[in-house]
């Protein structure tokens, strides 16, 4: 699915957590450096505490992107954003004058495009490749017209002037801009299993049945029966312990209290 954030504010912890909890391939930051007249990117963050760390020193506005792969394998050097030029060469940082582009969703028969571009180049980029990497490719010959062909896909540029262009249908929250809701934290609760389930964990949640193992170390497992809050380590029914979580400081997000 992947989720790419337009950011004119940095994103919050808890939403940068649900952006990686929901796409787990890794993580990529681009933006406009006014100094030097450049683009920047770093990326191939695959470590969500990583992630964050680094995302600390990105400035604004920028495009962050959280990958869920599924054109190309689960590497680093597959995470976006990827350089507008005619092979878009891989690398985790990058500065120079071409524009990027981060894309969200899936275009299913980019290798037969793929084959038909390299024909024309007469060679085959080095490394790894994936559909947003040709797209990439592509829009080196043919500007934003490429995007035309993929209407089912969402995208963000930067281009060579550090303008950021959105394609696609997005949602806004404040000032940010969202391609899909997975920065929410959503819980879903299954009265079958006592489990409160979180987002795109649903999914693995459902495949695994009464056989999920659950983890008191991981907050976003907790028996539905005993909790006080969604997000809550104290365990023990709100009713009898009034505001106890609130006082230990174990609940982690206020506004998120049952």
């Amino acid at each position: 699915m992947c989720v790419i954030c337009h950011c004119v504010k940095p994103l919050e912890r808890d939403e940068f957590d649900a952006c990686f909890r929901s796409n787990k391939d890794g993580a990529g930051f681009g933006w406009h450096d006014a100094e030097t007249g450049k683009n920047m990117y770093i990326k191939g963050f695959m470590d969500v505490d990583q992630a964050w760390e680094a995302y600390q020193n990105v400035p604004v506005p920028h495009i962050a992107h959280f990958r869920l792969a599924s054109a190309g394998g689960v590497e680093a050097l597959l995470t976006h954003p990827f350089i507008i030029s005619p092979d878009s060469p891989l690398s985790l940082s990058w500065q120079g004058a071409e524009g990027m582009v981060f894309h969200n969703g899936t275009i299913s028969d980019w290798k037969v495009m793929l084959f038909s571009l390299c024909s024309q180049l007469g060679h085959m980029p080095e490394g790894s490749m994936s559909d947003t990497r040709f797209v990439a490719m592509a829009m080196a010959r043919m500007g934003e017209d490429a995007l035309c062909f993929f209407t089912s896909s969402k995208f963000a540029t930067i281009d060579m002037m550090g303008t950021i262009t959105k394609y696609g249908s997005w949602e806004q929250n404040g000032d940010n801009w969202y391609t899909n809701s997975s920065y929410k934290r959503t819980a879903y609760s299954s009265s079958g299993h006592g489990v409160v389930v979180y987002g795109s964990e649903w999914d693995s949640y459902y495949q695994q049945g009464t056989m999920w193992k659950e983890d008191e170390k991981d907050r976003d497992f907790v028996p539905f029966s005993q909790r006080t809050c969604t997000n809550c380590r104290m365990y023990g029914g709100f009713k009898k312990k009034k505001h106890h979580c609130t006082e230990k400081g174990e609940l982690k997000d206020l506004h998120k209290c049952a």
